[in-house]
C-alpha cells in the first residue's frame, strides 16, 4: 500500500513538472482580486520565482524531511551533507521542534543555519 501511494505521489509530482517544463507562462486561476488577504505584487513575485525555477526544484518543493538530518554530531550544518540529500531545494522540514529536547535557542539557531 505504502509503495502505490509513493508511486502515485510521485507520478503526480512528475505530471506537474512536466507540464510546466515546456516553459509557457504558468497561469493560475486564483488572483489577488478574489482573495482579499492577498497581494497583487507578492503574487506577480511568486509566478516570477516559479518561472525561473527548473523542474528538479519544482519537483524538491513536495519533499519533506528532518531538519535534524542536516547537521553533525557537533550541532553544525553540514553543508555537504545537505549538497547529497537536498540539491534542488526542501519543500519543508518536518516536525524540528519534536524530534528531540532542544531548548528553543538551539533550534532557532538551527534554523537560521539553514535559512543561511
Amino acid at each position: 500500500m505504502m509503495k502505490k501511494t509513493l508511486g502515485g505521489i510521485f507520478a503526480l509530482a512528475l505530471c506537474l513538472a512536466a507540464c510546466t517544463a515546456n516553459h509557457q507562462q504558468a497561469t493560475f486561476s486564483l488572483r489577488a482580486t478574489e482573495h482579499p488577504l492577498s497581494n497583487p505584487a507578492i503574487e506577480q513575485q511568486v509566478d516570477q520565482l516559479y518561472q525561473r525555477m527548473t523542474p528538479e526544484e519544482r519537483l524538491a518543493q513536495l519533499h519533506s524531511m528532518y531538519m535534524a538530518d542536516l547537521f553533525g554530531a557537533d550541532g553544525k550544518l553540514d553543508t555537504l551533507r545537505c549538497r547529497q540529500l537536498i540539491p534542488n531545494g526542501v519543500g519543508h522540514f518536518s516536525q524540528y521542534a519534536s524530534q528531540g529536547f532542544e531548548d528553543p535557542s538551539t533550534l532557532r539557531d538551527r534554523v537560521a543555519q539553514v535559512q543561511d
